[in-house]
């Protein structure tokens, strides 16, 4: 007996083997086999890649999700954010031990691993796995936020221009033909204080510049007054919630909730590692954001 041989008593042998019984150590049977004890399953499981770049605020919270979804499944995550060119090699060097792979900002064309991409929106036709922000809806409410507070003449500044966030700031506002009204393309001081120049001349007394990034917004905002326009008059809105921008410049925002995007992305990965779905089925998980008033 246990409680003879370490010299205690049967209540703090019962607990201790309840307390390995919780942990799914051991079993308990009412039959003559008793307490049985069971095998462990080795971890990690296995290998999650996400390839992306860290740098950024936003994909730092997001691998920050990845890696505590997958940590609480049995699963470890290499992130790597290498040239293109270089992801067949590294592949290649992983091997087996690499179940699947979570892609933010790059593209894979073959693998025969489970693939999923992490804030990106499939273009029609595309067939992909994704877990993304519901754009339309967050350009909507910023839209409708100008809206409410008056705003008629407002301009969009964007990098991409490849979501629907614009389209859905236009909605947001009532105003159906807008494409005049996107500023979109490189980001630099240059480039930013002559798009300022451009809305300034084919729009006068715009009241508001609705950006697709909080990064925009910031630059938009250094740019302003050498475009020849007064900040004061101006009302700028981001996109993103990204701490690092917010702590110079609180800016009306959308929270995309990337720890939790982060968090859906691996789960949803290792349910098709362990449960791989049909040909014919596609994950597009769009999730719901927040409009943060500042």
């Amino acid at each position: 007996m246990l409680a003879d041989e370490y010299a205690v008593n049967k209540t703090t042998v019962n607990k201790a083997v309840g307390l390995l019984e919780h942990e799914g150590l051991v079993a308990r049977y009412a039959s003559r086999a008793g307490t049985v004890i069971l095998g462990k399953e080795s971890f990690p499981k296995g290998l999650l890649l996400y390839l992306t770049s860290a740098a950024h605020d936003f994909h730092a919270a997001l691998l920050h999700g990845v890696q505590f979804a997958a940590f609480r499944r049995d699963y470890l995550v290499c992130f790597l954010s290498p040239a293109e060119e270089e992801i067949s090699g590294i592949l290649m060097r992983l091997g087996p031990s690499v179940k699947g792979i979570l892609i933010t900002g790059y593209n894979l064309h073959e693998t025969s691993r489970p693939v999923l991409y992490a804030d990106r929106i499939p273009a029609p036709g595309q067939k992909i796995h994704t877990v993304n922000s519901d754009s339309f809806r967050g350009g909507e409410m910023i839209g409708k936020f100008l809206a409410e507070r008056g705003h008629s003449n407002v301009v969009f500044f964007g990098t991409f221009g490849s979501s629907l966030r614009a389209p859905g700031v236009f909605h947001g506002l009532g105003v159906h033909a807008f494409r005049d009204r996107l500023f979109i393309g490189r980001f630099d001081e240059f480039n930013c204080i002559s798009r300022l120049k451009q809305a300034r001349e084919r729009f006068p007394g715009f009241t508001a510049i609705a950006c697709e990034r909080d990064d925009d917004a910031l630059l938009v905002h250094h740019c302003a007054e050498r475009a020849g326009l007064d900040r004061t008059k101006i009302l700028l809105t981001g996109f993103g919630n990204v701490k690092s921008v917010q702590s110079h410049l609180p800016l009306t925002t959308i929270d995309q909730h990337p720890f939790e995007m982060g968090e859906r992305a691996a789960e949803r990965l290792i349910s098709m590692i362990e449960n791989p779905p049909s040909s014919e089925r596609w994950i597009n998980d769009v999730m719901d954001v927040e409009l943060l008033v500042k």
